[in-house]
């Protein structure tokens, strides 16, 4: 009996043993699960949007619970990843001092057990305790470097990606872009080598950059792949937001203001959606800068007191943004006392900000304004070779043309004519340099649109040449059996085959012969044909340099000149050379050398006409242009006598400094006849005027060119001035409708 029992017992005393052993060593692993899980929900309520008291408290509760855990099974990696945690969760709290004690025991901790990964973890923390001005940034910029090679050590290529992506951001906010620009690219090769596909945040601060940078081409080409990119994730954080502001203003630089509104709409929404004011304030500013870009002053002054009202300023770069905005509203509404309480703040802030402020930028542009319209040009000086140095260390080619021509200005006011002339080629210079912004726009979409084109085409590549390869397995198959099954056959015949075999190998050579030839003759005619149009781009921008050196001449020659006749004879002379110099500018940047686009031509007489006679604010131009083509032979003397009519309209039509409207037209009648009216509501021609009988060169000149374009000249009043030339383009290459309102 006792013998029976003894073999029961045995086999359950054993069973018991190993039961225990086990129940021991699962009991560690399953806790540690829990604290990695205690960690997991921790982490949850710290990153919850709203920061919420009562989240941060869960946070730090559950954190607490894990770090009790991991010390009583000495868990060394819970308590490591605890320590930072609650020093994350310290900070999101308030608790400044508290996070940083936190902090600086894991930096200890970490560094001991050589915890790599996690001492990078612990520099981008202590990154967290700067801001991004100053000395701060540059501290923030420190330890970014000192964890990107602790990332790429541990093989983190997801966390590499995004470190250089901040370290790209922090140099753009320093001014440095180039440096910038090449962390920002090397984040992209990171993300690709990682699979993180989220790279919109980086494709967007590089838009930014080319932006700062004048590179519209390079900006729209990234700011539209970084909403492309977006989208596709179906992205709705508050990253969204900042990439549609910034495409919205890639847009406002090109003078696209509908655009940049459809995009700054967009990003309000979501600035909305997320609650988030500081995003709100700067893109309210950015609406308002559109609408009083387009003069609409009231709607932008509505909205800015809408905002500074609900969302008082608090952040410097708002700070800065409002008195910006006021001051250009007021300085374009000529409300120069209101402009100026604006005037006193941005110089204060410019004397207040470090020089190497982005800001300073802006805010030099606004004092040149100030001291150039009210007259205090020997004061502008020192502020136009700031601005210059700031513009050539960014590379923004576009802030530095526009600065130029203030400079042009200042020196023309003060009689230095020879330093005007200089500053006036300059700006010239760096104008063509930033050149066909609209072209620019069609190159960056068209590029884009290629690019996805071009993947789809090597899916679609790859797909037919797998089916190809398949095709070919099983045609290759059936040959070799009939090749096995005919080769009796095919012995039968070989010499036959062998004697056509070598009657086209000399039939193949000779044709080989005559194609290299024919290669040989086409490449000669291609270089030929580049070189003529090489030659024909550099006599067009040789005639139109030419004509701006004559300008500059009598320009120089008006400064020893006391007779106000031939002052305005040298004057009336400018402007015509100019209609003409505008037209072989034109010719040498497009690809087409023989016609220029006369839409394109007639609103910038127009703008050139504006900015001489000083009249954006009094005289409204209407332009109701069909687009057409035209040679140089129908385009000099269409724009000559649109210069003389212009001209005449702004000096005669409207005395006294009074308002009024000029309409210009240019309409197909039918076929290839055309018709040009300048019109205006001004004071008209006297009561007693023959056209026959006046000895005016300006209406002899618009005669004489009207016979030259075999077309007819007509003179009337008709509530105003009416001017209307009826001709013939038989040099017809293009049209479509199209109506643009200018003021």
């Amino acid at each position: 009996m006792n013998q029976m029992s003894n073999i029961f017992l045995k086999p359950l005393l054993f069973a018991a043993v190993v039961l225990m052993h086990v129940c021991v060593h699962a009991q560690p692993i399953a806790d540690t699960n829990r604290v990695k899980q205690l960690q997991t929900n921790s982490r949850y309520y710290l990153m919850k949007e709203g920061e919420l008291k009562r989240d941060l408290d869960s946070a730090l509760l559950l954190n607490e619970e894990a770090l009790r855990i991991s010390a009583a099974l000495q868990y060394r990696e819970g308590t490591a990843k605890g320590l930072l945690l609650e020093t994350q969760i310290y900070r999101e709290q308030g608790e400044w001092k508290k996070a940083a004690d936190q902090l600086k025991e894991a930096l200890a901790l970490y560094t001991t057990y050589d915890l790599k990964h996690l001492l990078a973890e612990g520099y981008i923390e202590s990154a967290q305790y700067h801001h991004n001005e100053g000395s701060d940034l540059d501290q923030r910029i420190f330890y970014y470097k000192k964890a990107l090679p602790l990332f790429k050590e541990t093989g983190d290529l997801k966390q590499v990606a995004i470190t250089l992506q901040v370290l790209g951001d922090f140099y753009h906010i320093k001014g440095d872009l180039g440096t910038s620009l090449n962390y920002l690219g090397e984040a992209l090769v990171y993300s690709k080598a990682a699979g993180y596909k989220d790279v919109q945040g980086i494709y967007d601060l590089m838009g930014n950059g080319y932006q700062v940078k004048g590179d519209f081409n390079q900006a729209l080409k990234y700011g539209l792949l970084a909403v492309k990119t977006g989208e596709t994730l179906k992205d709705s954080s508050i990253q969204m937001g900042t990439i549609y502001n910034h495409m919205g203003l890639i847009y406002y630089n090109l003078r696209e203001y509908q655009s940049a509104r459809d995009y700054w709409s967009k990003a309000l929404a979501v600035s909305i959606a997320h609650k988030d004011t500081a995003s709100y304030q700067i893109i309210t500013g950015n609406i308002a800068s559109g609408l009083f870009r387009i003069k609409k002053y009231k709607e932008a002054l509505s909205l800015l007191d809408n905002m500074v009202k609900t969302y008082p300023p608090t952040s410097l770069e708002i700070r800065i943004t409002v008195p910006y905005i006021y001051f250009n509203i007021y300085m374009d509404m000529k409300n120069y006392n209101k402009a100026n309480i604006y005037y006193k703040e941005i110089v204060k802030f410019h004397n207040e900000l470090d020089a190497n402020s982005i800001a300073q930028h802006q805010l030099c542009q606004s004092i040149i304004r100030y001291l150039i319209e009210t007259k205090q040009y020997k004061e502008t000086y020192k502020y136009l070779e700031e601005l210059d140095n700031t513009c050539k260390a960014l590379g923004d080619n576009l802030a530095r043309s526009r600065n130029q021509l203030d400079w042009f200005r200042v020196d023309s006011a003060l009689g230095n004519y020879i330093s005007a002339i200089q500053h006036q080629q300059l700006y010239k210079s760096l104008s063509d340099s930033i050149f066909n912004i609209e072209k620019s726009k069609q190159f960056s979409s068209l590029q884009l649109q290629f690019e996805t084109e071009k993947k789809d085409k090597d899916i679609q590549l790859l797909t037919q040449q797998s089916k190809l390869q398949h095709n070919s397995l099983q045609k290759e198959r059936t040959i070799r059996n009939v090749i096995i099954a005919g080769v009796i056959l095919l012995s039968l015949f070989s010499g036959l085959i062998y004697m056509s075999y070598r009657s086209k190998k000399r039939s193949n050579m000779k044709l080989e012969l005559q194609q290299k030839e024919i290669n040989h003759q086409n490449e000669l005619l291609k270089k030929l044909l580049g070189e003529k149009e090489w030659l024909l781009k550099e006599i067009h921008h040789r005639v139109k340099n030419n004509l701006q050196i004559v300008i500059s001449l009598l320009n120089t020659q008006s400064a020893y000149l006391d007779n106000e006749d031939a002052l305005t004879a040298i004057r009336n002379s400018q402007y015509r050379m100019h209609a003409m110099s505008l037209i072989h500018q034109k010719l040498y940047q497009s690809d087409n050398l023989a016609c220029i686009e006369m839409s394109w031509y007639i609103r910038e007489l127009v703008s050139y006409m504006q900015e001489c006679f000083h009249t954006l604010s009094r005289i409204v131009f209407t332009l109701q242009i069909e687009p057409v083509e035209m040679d140089v032979a129908r385009a000099v003397p269409l724009g000559l006598i649109l210069n003389e009519a212009i001209s005449n309209a702004i000096k005669y039509a409207f005395p006294g400094n009074s308002t009024g409207e000029v309409i210009i037209s240019l309409k197909k009648l039918h076929g290839t006849t055309y018709q040009l009216n300048i019109s205006d509501n001004g004071v008209g021609l006297p009561a007693d005027f023959q056209l026959e009988n006046t000895h005016s060169l300006g209406m002899s000149l618009m005669r004489g060119l009207s016979e030259q374009l075999d077309g007819t000249f007509n003179i009337k009043n008709d509530n105003g001035l009416k001017i209307e030339i009826v001709f013939n383009n038989h040099q017809l290459v293009y049209e479509r409708k199209n109506t643009d309102r200018r003021r």
